[in-house]
């Protein structure tokens, strides 16, 4: 949607740094795997991080289907 998205972050309680982009979060990852791929430059997030996603992913899921009644199966059941 192109909105802009801001981040603020307060250190200490003395200073504060604001960064405020409107690019979208897919057009950054495609980015990142564009340079991973053909330059080489290591991905954004680990295999850590990105196995976090994925179970986040899978809770949002069975939630959902919790909340509407709808059946799940696969790792997210």
């Amino acid at each position: 949607m192109n909105a802009p998205t801001t981040l603020t972050v307060v250190s200490g309680g003395e200073s504060r740094t604001h960064w405020r982009d409107v690019t979208e979060a897919f057009e950054i990852q495609l980015a990142a795997f564009h340079a991973y791929v053909n330059d080489g430059k290591p991905p954004l997030t680990d295999a850590a991080g990105g196995l976090e996603d994925i179970v986040t992913a899978q809770r949002i899921a069975a939630r959902y289907a919790v909340l509407n009644d709808l059946p799940l199966g696969g790792e997210s059941a």
